[in-house]
């Protein structure tokens, strides 16, 4: 069997790159996910493969925004907004420059302020 037909595939919802080269991924999410993180990880596979050309050093791989807009709170912290880095589980203080960024946007509040609303697109 063709190796190719059982690898599961991704569509992304709307991909774009910037004028800087920065590679973005916006996702609408309709229905909670169990496994979001693994949803994640996905995307960001597929994300990675346009992100560096073949000959290229991993100095110039591109910088990628994943960004889920979810009609949820998929962490149930009552936020707007969540941004995830890798950094060291023992010490955060250390941050893994990976030039992947995540990012995840709750909708369900009907009724927000304009802190609230500042914080929906900015850190």
């Amino acid at each position: 069997m063709d190796e190719g037909l059982k690898e599961k595939s991704v569509r992304l919802d709307i991909m774009a790159k910037d004028n800087e080269g920065r590679l973005f991924d916006i996702e609408m999410q309709v229905a909670r996910q169990e496994y979001i993180g693994k949803r994640l990880r996905h995307y960001q596979a597929e994300m990675d493969k346009f992100s560096l050309d073949r000959g290229l050093n991993y100095d110039q791989i591109a910088d990628t925004y994943i960004i889920f807009l979810c009609p949820y709170d998929p962490f149930y912290r009552t936020r707007t907004r969540y941004e995830f880095s890798a950094r060291e589980d023992h010490d955060p203080s250390i941050k893994l420059e990976t030039g992947a960024h995540w990012i995840f946007l709750n909708s369900k509040k009907t009724r927000m302020s304009i802190k609230d609303c500042n914080n929906f697109w900015t850190s």
